[in-house]
């Protein structure tokens, strides 16, 4: 494989990963499962989003590889299994939520690249 060709097929897998990123509701889940495993119910609190919306988006990241669930009893739990969404989570923290975070008291903590606290986001809100 030359450079060209390498560049090309490595530019397709960012674009395939960046689709995951294309849509806020899948940035909003990603907010809150960079946090760490959390169940459907607690997503659907978290997000405001339809219990259906919910699990047509985790469906879609669980199709990228990106997510995956185990399940306990009735209930599944959804967590990040990319390395490269975790990192890519630390970056939109810090340059979108860092500087709202402390301008509303909240602190801030990181640990092995990933956010200890809750991303909270409201783009509806007027300051």
């Amino acid at each position: 494989m030359n450079d060209i060709e390498f560049m090309q097929h490595r530019a397709e897998e960012v674009a395939s990963l960046m689709k995951c990123f294309a849509n806020p509701s899948r940035i909003m889940i990603f907010c809150q499962l960079s946090q760490g495993e959390k169940n459907v119910t607690s997503l659907i609190e978290s997000t405001g989003l339809s219990q259906t919306a919910v699990s047509q988006h985790l469906k879609k990241l669980k199709e990228e590889g990106v997510i995956d669930f185990r399940r306990e009893h009735r209930e599944l739990f959804y967590s990040i299994t990319s390395a490269d969404v975790l990192k890519i989570m630390d970056s939109l923290y810090d340059i979108y939520c860092f500087e709202f975070d402390q301008c509303n008291g909240l602190s801030i903590l990181k640990n092995n690249n990933k956010t200890t606290n809750p991303i909270k986001f409201d783009p509806g809100k007027k300051d």
